[in-house]
């Protein structure tokens, strides 16, 4: 005689989430509409990302609800019955409509990284360090530093018409490290270390409904601290 068994098939999480319209919780005001929330986590030197994508058949976002760029949007991802996890603050700073059918995405990109973050310098540091550098950039923005930097003197680094961030990155990557800026913090963390350090989160296939994985040896060399403010 031969016994079958059949495995019970594990259920997935439900993910759930919150926006915020600046102060105020919009999330139930949008849930019937929203087509779609990707929220992109950078790892290194460039703006976190956030795009909302909205049926507006209603015409609102169109008229009464139509953003101002700068306008903030705050959002909380999670599962069902777990804590949820904010994302950041992010500054809203491209409004696509597209019709018919009429639909608006909204794109946000981190409100920490700032206007004086994002606007070019010229000038040099001589007999200093990587630490001093970052140190006194983070002093300017009004900016905690954290992380551990080795001692690296430095003869002469010339920022030559870079963002501060642009600038960061270009040190950080030279030397060994990533740089993230928080809304009150920058993070500098050596990349050996990150290799070393143990998961904070595993996610196995199980546990979603769809994943898409990619591996490319194209680098991506765009500058997320261009173009000028203003452009």
């Amino acid at each position: 005689m031969v016994a079958l068994t059949t495995q019970r098939q594990q259920a997935v999480p439900a993910p759930t989430w919150t926006l915020h319209y600046g102060p105020k919780d919009i999330t139930h005001d949008i849930t019937p509409d929203v087509l779609g929330i990707r929220f992109t986590d950078q790892l290194s030197g460039q703006f976190d990302e956030l795009t909302v994508e909205l049926e507006d058949s209603a015409g609102r976002w169109h008229g009464a609800w139509y953003s101002g760029k700068g306008d903030t949007l705050s959002l909380a991802l999670g599962m069902v019955g777990a804590p949820l996890r904010p994302c950041g603050i992010f500054s809203i700073d491209e409004i696509e409509l597209i019709g018919p059918p009429d639909t608006v995405s909204l794109r946000g990109l981190s409100a920490s990284v700032t206007v004086g973050l994002r606007t070019r310098s010229y000038r040099a540091f001589e007999q200093t360090s990587l630490a001093a550098i970052a140190r006194r950039i983070a002093q300017k923005h009004h900016l905690t530093l954290e992380g551990h930097i080795a001692p690296l003197p430095l003869d002469r680094v010339t920022q030559q018409h870079e963002t501060d961030l642009a600038f960061l990155r270009r040190l950080a990557e030279e030397y060994g490290y990533i740089v993230k800026v928080t809304p009150h913090k920058l993070i500098f963390s050596e990349r050996v270390r990150l290799r070393e350090a143990a998961p904070v989160n595993v996610i196995t296939p199980q546990a979603v409904s769809h994943y898409s994985l990619r591996d490319t040896n194209t680098q991506n060399n765009k500058d997320y601290g261009l173009p000028d403010v203003g452009e």
